[in-house]
Parts: C-alpha cells; structure tokens; sequence
C-alpha cells in the first residue's frame, strides 16, 4: 500500500469517527485530504476505500444523510465497536514495564520508554519502582546503534575486528543476534570469509561499522541459541595468567587463584585462569602498583599498553 493511500485511508477514518451524523461522498470528498481527482475517479477510490476499510477490520456503517428526508446515503464509523477495551497491568506485569523501560535507560530507546512510563502513570497504572531491583544494560559501545540496527533489519555488514591476540582483520558478516554477556555485548553471525559462524565482541570493533546490503537480505539459522554460541566461545578460550601480587594486596584475585607461592618479602605470586582478555585487564588497572602481570604475553602487553595510554 502507498504512502498517499495510507494517508487518504487514515484520513477517511478519522473523519468518519469524529463526524456525529451520516457523512455523504460529497462531504467526504469536499473535506478528507486525498480525494483531489474528477469526481469518477474520486467515486471509484472511495469505492475501493470503503473495502480496504472493511477489510482492515473497520466497522464502516452506512446509513440516511438526513433521517428526515433521507435523500442520500451517508457513512460513518460506529466508534464504540471501533474503540479498543481498556487496557489493565497487574502488579507484577507493571513492574517487568518499569524495569525494561530502566534497562535501556542509556541507548536510543530512553526517550520511547520514559513517554510510555508517563502513558501508564497517566492511564492510572501504578508502577512502584521500590519492589524493583536494580537493572541496567550499558549500550554505549559505539558500534552498538548500527549493529543493532543490521541484526532488526537482517543486513550484511563489515568492519574491522580486534582478536584477543591483538591481531586486526576485516570481516563481513550476516548478523544473526546481539546479546548482553557478563556486562559485555557480543554479535554471532556467519563470517563470510571463513564460512563458519563467529562470535565478535563488540568492544573490540575498531572501525565504524559499515551497511553492504538491503534490508532482509538472509535469515538467521533456525533454533539459534546465542547464549550458547558464546558460551561455547569463552569456554573454549580460558587461559592461565601468572601475576605478582603485592603482600597484603588483591583479595579477591587471591581466592580466584588455584595457585601461590612466595617471591620475596613485598610480592606473592598467584596463578588464576581467565577468558576475557579485555574485562581482565581491566581488572588488573584497577589494581594498579599491586599487580605486575608475568604472563600470557599477549596479557602482558595489554595491561602495558593501557598504562602508557593513560600517561600520555
């Protein structure tokens, strides 16, 4: 349906629900926006309107222009069979609306939930945000928007990704699914390239993400599970970190060790396994002078490399 057509349709409707008497084709024609034509061809598309109305669901009714004389049909929509029933929360359905209205708080949909929150408070719903717990998602990853967008619209897209090794490569993909994981946001699709699915994260991405196809260009795999796509990923990925910890220093690092020794009378040494080399090198940063990381390497240069960033 064109654009024009849903317009002079929408058009029509509204006047036939405002209107408090039986409308004639002169009427219609002389006041809904749309009808601009000779009037045979303004018969023929009202003709053809009044069945995409009935089609649609709409309960069009026609009836005496004037109940007195009735000299010509007329039409009108019954707005009470029109008008959907009032529409009630429980409790618990009012706090899962508050809560995802919380949860994307800070990406575009904000906006969207903040005027659907005041709707429910103006329609009379209560929504106590105090038997809530707290939730929140960060989409402020910067290839978050245009990813979010390929995966809605099922488009091919390409950019340039980061391996946990540091090495850098270009990849076009067809989105399956985008998915929040232990505070991190991830994509799964198919690497065109390798021919095989891949799971990137999206923190890693170093280069703007690019658009190369139409809208629904593929389809994901059917019973695709995301989770377990990248859970499979990370599990597949832990490795062994050997770190020097000064005394007295790092407690929570220390009960995830399943290893210690000494080194001398200021530092431990500790061995502790990780699968994220970005969220633990993070982890080490925080720490700052009480962690001297001794290996993997690719670790190693990470953590340095952050620290020279810092002091520039």
């Amino acid at each position: 349906m064109s654009a024009g057509k849903t317009e002079r349709l929408l058009n029509l409707t509204m006047a036939l629900l405002a209107t408090r008497r039986f409308m004639t084709k002169a009427e219609i024609f002389d006041r809904v926006a749309g009808y601009t034509g000779a009037p045979d061809a303004n018969d023929r598309m009202f003709e053809r309107d009044k069945d995409d109305l009935r089609e649609l669901g709409v309960p069009l009714v026609i009836g005496g222009s004037n109940q007195l004389l009735d000299l010509e049909d007329g039409y009108r929509i019954d707005a009470k069979a029109y008008s959907l029933p009032a529409i009630s929360f429980s409790a618990g359905e009012a706090s899962v609306i508050t809560l995802a209205a919380q949860i994307w708080r800070e990406f575009s949909f904000s906006k969207p939930a903040r005027s659907a929150l005041l709707k429910l408070r103006a329609s009379g719903t209560e929504l106590d945000n105090s038997e809530l717990f707290e939730a929140h998602l960060s989409a402020m990853e910067p290839a978050f928007p245009n990813v979010w967008e390929a995966v809605k619209e099922r488009r091919r897209i390409e950019f340039d990704y980061r391996r946990r090794d540091g090495f850098v490569s270009h990849r076009e993909i067809e989105p399956w699914g985008i998915l929040s994981w232990h505070g991190a946001w991830y994509l799964v699709g198919m690497d065109l390239e390798r021919k095989a699915s891949r799971v990137f994260r999206l923190s890693r991405l170093t280069s703007e993400v690019i658009f190369t196809s139409i809208p629904a260009f593929f389809l994901p795999p059917e019973g695709l599970d995301l989770r377990g796509e990248i859970e499979k990923l990370n599990n597949s990925a832990e490795q062994i970190a050997v770190l020097n910890v000064a005394k007295e220093t790092c407690i929570a690092l220390r009960r995830r060790a399943h290893a210690s020794s000494t080194v001398d009378a200021k530092w431990d040494q500790i061995e502790i396994t990780f699968d994220d080399l970005d969220a633990f090198t993070k982890e080490i940063l925080w720490l700052a002078q009480n962690v001297v990381v001794i290996k993997p390497k690719e670790l190693r240069s990470q953590v340095i490399d952050s620290l020279i960033l810092v002091a520039q």
